[in-house]
This record gives structure tokens, C-alpha cells and sequence, in this order.
């Protein structure tokens, strides 16, 4: 470290026997000259992705999103396992966003079941909703057509002929999903399993 970088009450601060007060002070100083800088996206995703490896990241949310898949708190844990795995995800027509087909339980008999990975900044296009879309968002943030944030923990309801399109935040997003009869996209039905 360069000294002659320092302002000279710092240089003081760290010659002479400072107390914890005074350490303090000098911290809210400095804190109050810097002006914050947000990270890169990138750079951003690889901090979180570090420090949130495991299905422990998930933990608060498990028992919804084995709710709404309708399986065991056992079983969702190795779902959400895959979610670490690039090679579990299918790459889709639309640039930046990744599907994963999933088995739920009985209660979700005709629904499309899985997750959607949408990178930083992309879309999902407009779709309209053939039957009902529950949402339920995992990491990240999106914001959907209609202006409405969605953002993890967040649950959204779409119903059977509404249309929107969601684009993700800096972040990202990754969200579990059931689809009651697909969608539709430029007139064109579509499963989980017909996108890839």
C-alpha cells in the first residue's frame, strides 16, 4: 500500500494507539467520501454463486415449491440440486433463457412442470397463457410486461388467456413453474417439452 495515498489523519490513526471509538470515526469518515459502486452483473453472479452453492440457499423456500410440484420435501431437494448443473438446462429459441423439464406429483397431472433460467437482462417473450401459470421465483428478480416486480419468494398467478412477456433483472432469474396446457407464442402452442 502506497502511504502517500492515505489522508494523513488515517496515517495518524495507524501509527499511534487508536481505541475503538476512535476507529469507528475514522471508518464513518472514510465511508462517507466513497461513493458505492455496483459490481458487474457478471461478477456479481460469481460472488453469489460462490458464497450460495448447495440447496441450502433454498431452504426458506422448499416447502412452497414442493407445494406447488407436489412432491416431497426429500425429492425437491435433488431438483434443486440440478439447478447448479449447466448441463440439466435445455437452450430454448430465445436468446438467454434455459428450460429444465421436471416430473411433479400427482396434483400436477397435465401441467408442464420445471424451471426457466433467464440471464441478466433477457426475455422471455410474449406468450398467452393456454390454462394457469404458477410462478414461484427462486433467485433473482424479473419484471414482468404489466411493470409488476417479481422477485425471490414471490409467487405470481398468470390466468388461462392472459398474454405477457418477463425480462430479467441485473441478477438474473431462476423460477419454478407449472403450466396448465402450455402457452401459446406468435399463435403457436407450446409445452415445456416443445420449446427446446
Amino acid at each position: 500500500m502506497n502511504d502517500e495515498k492515505l489522508p494523513e489523519f488515517l496515517l495518524e490513526a495507524l501509527t499511534d494507539e487508536t481505541d475503538t471509538a476512535d476507529m469507528a470515526d475514522i471508518v464513518a469518515l472514510l465511508s462517507e467520501s466513497v461513493e458505492p459502486v455496483k459490481p458487474p452483473a457478471e461478477l456479481r453472479k460469481r460472488l453469489l454463486a460462490s458464497v450460495g452453492q448447495g440447496t441450502e440457499r433454498f431452504a426458506p423456500l422448499k416447502r412452497r415449491f414442493a407445494e406447488l410440484v407436489d412432491l416431497t420435501e426429500t425429492k425437491v431437494d435433488a431438483l434443486l440440486a440440478k439447478l447448479d448443473d449447466a448441463t440439466a438446462w435445455q437452450p430454448v429459441p430465445f436468446p438467454g433463457v434455459q428450460l429444465m423439464h421436471i416430473d411433479g406429483g400427482p396434483l400436477t397431472a397435465g401441467a408442464d412442470v420445471g424451471f426457466v433460467r433467464i440471464d441478466a437482462g433477457c426475455t422471455f417473450p410474449e406468450h398467452t397463457h393456454i390454462g394457469q401459470e404458477t410462478v414461484l421465483i427462486l433467485e433473482g428478480t424479473y419484471v414482468d410486461s404489466d411493470g409488476t416486480v417479481v422477485t425471490r419468494g414471490d409467487v405470481a398467478v398468470r390466468d388461462a388467456g392472459t398474454t405477457h412477456e418477463i425480462t430479467a433483472t441485473d441478477e438474473g432469474c431462476v423460477f419454478a413453474v407449472t403450466v396448465n396446457g402450455g402457452v401459446e407464442i406468435d399463435g403457436q402452442p407450446y409445452g415445456v417439452d416443445d420449446i427446446a
